[in-house]
């Protein structure tokens, strides 16, 4: 059930729309809409709050301010140690809050275990090819297994530079929203891959990659798929988005 909350307006200089938006909570979490009052009968598009960046860049209607403060922000803030090896451009500095060394990886490390699919982006001669993988990580290598013939044995071995994406939504919107601003997180990782040849390390691959997914291993899966090993050179996380540019972490990391 959607309850009101108020209306704000823009207060960016120059901004002609001036458009009031009705602000609601639904589930605990406020959403801002041009006819939210009325939504779901509506159907108009919810946008999360915390993108209008109130009161800086919009301001509440006289007598239409909240009685409390908004929910609390889910992002957890990462302490910056040190500057990335990765050169970082004054733009992305400005829009970002860049965090490096130990405390980025260990925030890519829990974005990538957030979730059991990713999607690993190979070169191919017109088009990129991308195909939904599992994987387990391990040290500075990402595992992960399949069968050994096919597409995407046959672009590895042509080009053995790889990416692997990560994303997850961190809060399920309200029942029957549809929207293109739900806060979400992600992570990307470049590297090396190869196929594992050896059957033993091939069987410890496989072990690892099925302990991470709880499930038990079963001897002789070495024989039946194939397991390939990436060697991470650098990565990237991103948190906070769709909220103001004090409130957006980039995570970077390089293992060079």
């Amino acid at each position: 059930m959607a309850k009101r909350v108020g209306r704000i307006y823009s207060a960016i200089p120059g901004d002609t729309e001036s458009e009031v938006m009705d602000v609601i909570e639904v589930n605990g979490d406020w959403f801002v809409g041009k006819d939210a009052f009325h939504w779901p009968e509506s159907g108009c598009q919810l946008i999360t709050f915390d993108i209008y960046n109130v009161p800086d860049d919009w301001k509440w209607m006289p007598g239409e301010e909240p009685a409390g403060p908004p929910p609390a922000l889910r992002t957890v803030m990462a302490e910056k140690a040190g500057e990335s090896e990765i050169p970082v451009s004054e733009h992305v500095r400005n829009k970002f809050n860049v965090v490096t060394g130990e405390a980025a990886l260990l925030k890519i490390r829990e974005i990538v275990g957030l979730t059991d699919l990713g999607r690993l982006g190979l070169f191919d001669k017109e088009y990129p090819y991308v195909i939904p993988m599992n994987h387990g990580l391990a040290g500075n290598e990402l595992y992960l297994h399949g069968s050994f013939e096919g597409r995407k044995i046959d672009l590895m071995r042509q080009n053995p530079k790889v990416c692997y994406e990560i994303d997850k939504p961190l809060t399920p919107g309200p029942e029957g929203l549809r929207s293109c601003h739900l806060e979400y997180v992600s992570a990307q990782l470049f590297g090396t891959i190869r196929e594992v040849l050896n059957p033993d390390e091939r069987h410890g691959v496989l072990r690892t990659i099925m302990s991470q997914y709880g499930m038990p291993f079963k001897h002789g899966s070495e024989k039946l798929c194939q397991a390939y090993v990436i060697t991470l050179e650098h990565a990237s996380a991103r948190t906070g988005r769709f909220r103001p540019h004090s409130q957006r972490d980039l995570y970077l990391y390089s293992w060079k």
